[in-house]
């Protein structure tokens, strides 16, 4: 039996041969394919395959052929349910790893841009899925930097704690902002028109947020903030994992590309090992075997390609102006959207 990777047919099933006592070994694979830049998938693909049939020993086995692999040296951490000792938020941890800080600045960029176009006029800015606030504060900071006091702002975020870091952020702007208002809540039932002027040039930030809604949410929800805004500013990570299958190999194979430069990108970054360990263990393995292991409407991440994201704004009938930036070519590519 064969697995097709991009174009490439390779030997998989008859490399890994199960004795009476379940033990997997390769006694068959070739050194050219274990040497393979598709080895570690290809033990990957079926540690996946075995972990979801429930297949103990058969998935340990073949785990212990991914330990010269890091991806397969957290899977293992993960399995062995290492305690969480040092990170009380592992959402600290990610705005300090490179991938996010190349992600703020394309953001913060087009900002510039959306303020140069429009110059000194009165400003409502929503902003969804606020996290810690550094982001927004930054932005906000934009506005008073070019001159322009006439700026309505409104964070939201469905998570207090975030909400509470957001608020030590930014309130310090409450006298000096028009108005200001942090909103505890789904985005689905915020009521955004309680939160705008029609006066004033509406800007929606919506990154790195709506990839945690599968497609046909992804349209209702774009479908809402339309009514709402002039602009709608959503930056996000390229990937392929709105895919309705489990444990198949476009998902699999997607998703161990996205989170190997995910893993490798946060060990490179300037953050504390132990931190960065357990943000990886905690955060992004747990992501990762979500993905992979739950059906396709309880998942937390939907992370779309630049076309599948082209196909949706297309059916809600936006004007999309798209800014990239790629870090290396093992790194998903950053895409930011701006929506009219």
């Amino acid at each position: 039996m064969f697995i097709k990777i991009n174009n490439c047919e390779l030997p998989i099933i008859e490399s890994f041969i199960a004795d009476n006592s379940n033990n997997i070994y390769c006694h068959n694979v070739s050194s050219d394919v274990r040497q393979s830049k598709y080895f570690d998938f290809m033990c990957f693909y079926l540690f996946f395959i075995e972990y979801e049939k429930n297949n103990i020993e058969r998935y340990k086995a073949i785990l212990k052929l991914l330990d010269t692999c890091t991806i397969g040296k957290f899977i293992a951490g993960f399995l062995q349910n290492i305690p969480n000792n040092k990170l009380k938020n592992y959402l600290s941890v990610w705005p300090q790893t490179n991938i996010a800080i190349a992600e703020s600045q394309l953001i913060k960029n087009v900002f510039k841009g959306i303020l140069d176009e429009f110059g000194n006029v009165r400003y409502s800015l929503t902003d969804i899925g606020t996290g810690d606030g550094v982001l927004l504060k930054e932005i906000i900071d934009m506005f008073y930097e070019k001159g322009y006091p006439y700026l309505k702002v409104t964070a939201i975020d469905q998570n207090k704690d975030l909400l509470s870091l957001a608020m030590n952020e930014i309130l310090n702007y409450k006298s000096s902002l028009n108005d200001l208002n942090i909103v505890h809540g789904n985005m689905f039932e915020i009521k955004y028109e309680k939160y705008f002027n029609n006066d004033d040039i509406k800007i929606i930030n919506a990154s790195s947020v709506l990839h945690e809604l599968p497609r046909r949410d992804k349209i209702t929800m774009l479908e809402k903030l339309k009514k709402y805004s002039d602009i709608i500013v959503i930056c996000e990570l390229e990937s392929n994992h709105d895919i309705e299958c489990v444990a198949c190999i476009p998902l699999l194979l997607s998703t161990y590309n996205f989170y190997s430069a995910l893993i490798h990108d946060t060990l490179e970054s300037d953050i504390d090992r132990g931190m960065s360990k357990n943000y990886i263990l905690n955060y992004l393995i747990k992501e990762l075997f979500d993905i992979n292991t739950k059906p396709y409407q309880d998942r937390v991440n939907y992370h779309m390609t630049k076309n599948q994201w082209l196909d949706i704004f297309r059916i809600c009938e936006f004007d999309v102006k798209i800014h990239e930036k790629s870090i290396s070519n093992d790194k998903p590519k950053i895409n930011v959207f701006v929506l009219r």
